[in-house]
């Protein structure tokens, strides 16, 4: 079938669906569905919906419910993933961290487009990795400003009581 339905959320929408992508998957392919969408509240079932839809045959449409506030107006809105770049976009007003987004948010003179990955082509199911061997490692994790400084009294008590951190 060529119709998707775009209103269906996973259990990665906490306390509003129980759908198991892979389940989901599983039944579009069963009802000979070509493809599917996930409209989620966050980005957490991406990586799912690409593993079980692809192991369906299946051509996944991605989106992101978000509520839009226009004046004195809240709107539940769908954003729809329709290239890489658009997904980049959407991963970049997802990390916003907002309940509720305004117009200003989707101005495109506030995005900076960045090549960040290689030019080269490889071939159809080549392998793609990166080696690492340096031993240097940065792992960065985007904290609110409470729970930053939460981590740092502790730390500065840990510190105190002779404890490594």
């Amino acid at each position: 079938m060529r119709y998707y339905q775009l209103q269906t959320a996973t259990s990665f929408s906490f306390y509003e669906s129980s759908v198991n992508v892979e389940d989901y998957a599983s039944r579009l392919s069963f009802l000979k569905y070509s493809g599917g969408s996930v409209f989620d509240k966050n980005l957490f079932s991406y990586p799912y919906i690409d593993k079980f839809f692809a192991k369906n045959n299946l051509k996944p449409i991605y989106g992101l419910k978000v509520f839009l506030g226009y004046k004195e107006e809240v709107f539940e809105g769908q954003l729809i993933v329709k290239s890489e770049e658009g997904y980049l976009d959407l991963v970049k007003l997802f990390n916003m961290g907002k309940e509720v987004y305004s117009l200003e948010d989707f101005e495109k003179s506030q995005y900076n487009k960045q090549q960040l990955r290689a030019t080269d082509k490889v071939d159809k199911d080549a392998e793609v990795y990166k080696l690492v061997t340096g031993e240097d490692w940065t792992i960065v994790v985007d904290l609110s400003e409470e729970l930053y400084n939460k981590m740092q009294d502790r730390i500065s008590e840990d510190r105190k009581n002779g404890k490594e951190t």
